[in-house]
């Protein structure tokens, strides 16, 4: 399973500690993870939404990362993959950890 990483980018000062934590947790589990990260941090939001969008599209799964409640780009990556019917994971306790239409 290729799992794409979804969180809290712009204006997080901790974003790059927390993807790589949570690309080396997933690695784990997964086939490929699939790190935004490395999109880097571009003022233009938009087209780096864009960009991101086209690697998730490349992911059979979406892993959504603490905080990602709290970012525009998480809440729609999240939005996209619940509509494409892709498995939704979570990386927050006490939070419903998988969610999925093909269950």
């Amino acid at each position: 399973m290729k799992v794409y990483l979804s969180g809290p980018i712009s204006e997080n000062p901790d974003a790059l500690e927390l993807f790589a934590n949570a690309e080396a947790d997933v690695k784990v589990w997964a086939d490929a993870v699939i790190n935004p990260m490395m999109l880097g941090v571009e003022e233009d939001w938009s087209l780096v939404m864009r960009e991101a969008i086209t690697l998730m599209m490349k992911a059979d799964a979406i892993y959504m990362l603490r905080g990602w409640g709290a970012s525009k780009g998480a809440i729609l990556e999240r939005f996209l993959a619940q509509e494409l019917d892709m498995p939704v994971f979570y990386q927050e306790k006490g939070k419903e950890q998988y969610e999925s239409n093909w269950v």
